[in-house]
């Protein structure tokens, strides 16, 4: 019994993480970065009186400021980046029409596809950029390659996950969660709620895990099998994100507290989370911030051996 009681500490303390830095949010309202900061796009808007002014002139540059292209005189409202370059710049009409017309650019700034979207929703890089996703109201979820051309199309949804490298999406509906790879339907997970905040994929693809408010969920692909699920405890603590460290041992969350309309202090404490493969929690922080908005506290796992939580204002970095 002795030596159980000794190893059961080691093993908590082995990835309990550690606070190592911290930095100011420096989000600039014209600049957006690829997910993984390999590039950033700066925009300049032009002159208009609209929802949706136009935007005049981007740049895209990599994380060492060098400049890879600029292009001038668009028409795109909106524009997305991925990290290996590839631009998607988007006419919108704005919410009500919903139209938008997708430009993709690729790394050097040659324009090599357009498509229109019927109704706007969701739109995502795949982390590679080897797909873009979209979650068109009207035609339902498309897939694209780098280039514009379009590989499958799937029916509506709620919202969308898509894997690392391109291969799966996952979409949100109704009735449960539906999980594709290159476009046949693999694995379907039924819900007890419909109000799915986030969706994640492993870097292998063997691990799928959603959140609601309260419900923390998780499944091996590989071997379609239910992990299992976390109920966020005590009753005023809710799921904000998650992310899934890259040898699949555990998991990041970060947990919002919230304990209703009239109460002090609401929305200004967190918590974050490491919860095991097998669902028990292993380590937990609090954690203290004076802005809030639905995406606060959001966690991301950058390596093998780091994470970081950003708020509004902050962003921190965690080892383990």
């Amino acid at each position: 019994m002795g030596k159980i009681l000794m190893i059961i500490p080691l093993a908590v303390m082995a990835v309990e993480p550690v606070l190592v830095g911290q930095s100011m949010t420096t989000a600039e309202p014209t600049e957006i970065m690829s997910p993984g900061g390999e590039y950033s796009l700066s925009f300049e808007y032009g002159r208009g009186n609209t929802e949706y002014v136009t935007i005049e002139r981007f740049t895209v540059r990599t994380k060492t400021d060098a400049l890879v292209y600029e292009k001038t005189q668009t028409k795109h409202t909106l524009l997305d980046i991925s990290d290996n370059g590839i631009v998607v710049g988007i006419d919108y009409d704005g919410p009500v029409s919903g139209k938008a017309r997708l430009h993709f650019y690729d790394a050097k700034g040659q324009e090599v596809g357009t498509a229109l979207i019927g109704f706007l929703l969701e739109r995502m890089f795949s982390h590679g950029g080897s797909v873009y996703c979209v979650n068109d109201g009207t035609e339902g979820v498309r897939v694209f390659r780098s280039d514009g051309i379009e590989l499958y199309r799937l029916s509506t949804c709620n919202k969308i996950a898509v894997s690392p490298d391109g291969s799966c999406i996952a979409v949100a509906r109704d009735d449960g969660i539906h999980v594709y790879e290159n476009g046949e339907r693999t694995n379907t997970f039924i819900l007890t709620s419909p109000f799915v905040r986030q969706m994640k994929f492993s870097q292998d693809n063997n691990l799928f895990g959603f959140i609601t408010s309260k419900t923390f969920t998780m499944y091996d692909l590989s071997e379609h099998t239910h992990l299992f699920e976390y109920e966020a405890q005590p009753g005023d603590r809710y799921f904000i994100s998650f992310d899934i460290l890259h040898d699949n041992s555990g998991f990041v969350c970060g947990l919002d507290v919230d304990g209703g309309r009239g109460i002090p202090d609401r929305h200004t404490k967190g918590y974050l989370y490491v919860i095991d493969d097998h669902g028990t929690l292993l380590w937990q922080d609090e954690m203290q911030y004076d802005k809030w908005n639905i995406h606060v506290p959001s966690v991301q796992v950058e390596s093998e051996n780091e994470f970081t939580v950003s708020t509004i204002d902050q962003v921190y970095y965690y080892e383990y």
